[in-house]
């Protein structure tokens, strides 16, 4: 009877110490999740923001620069809600039609048609610089750790 008894209080520390472990298993691997995705969010903040600077060094972009930008955030409609993902298609629009602009001064003239696209360029290029210091704000509820507790 003695031996029972211990029988089944070992057998109830195992099941115990079983669901203790499967709750600390599912705990690290909902955190381990986290900090995936952290990882792969502040990678499209990174190079959106490396981008901009691009822009805001050269007063130009090059479109061996959009393609990396394609490239690094073309996955952030599943990391983002469509907010950022709305954002970054302006970005690459504003910055597309940058590039294009730039390619047709190149073959204008001196005259009213060049003053027109050079402020056209101005504005544009002066929007795609003024993201940079926003850019935190806009990433800021997708990156913060305060929600992770």
């Amino acid at each position: 009877m003695k031996g029972e008894y211990f029988l089944t209080i070992v057998t109830l520390c195992n099941a115990l110490v079983v669901a203790i472990v499967a709750v600390q298993q599912y705990e690290l691997s909902r955190k381990k999740f986290k900090l995936d995705l952290f990882d792969k969010r502040y990678s499209v903040y990174k190079n959106t923001q490396i981008f901009l600077t691009k822009i805001f060094n050269n007063l130009k972009v090059e479109l061996k620069d959009i393609g990396e930008f394609r490239g690094s955030t073309q996955d952030a409609m599943f990391f983002f809600g469509d907010d950022i993902t709305a954002y970054l298609k302006t970005i690459d629009e504003k910055a597309l039609s940058l590039w294009e602009k730039n390619e047709t001064l190149k073959e204008k003239g001196i005259g009213e048609e060049r003053s027109k696209l050079s402020k056209e360029i101005s504005e544009v290029s002066m929007w795609l610089i003024n993201q940079l210091p926003l850019l935190k704000n806009k990433f800021e509820p997708y990156l913060t750790f305060k929600k992770w507790k």
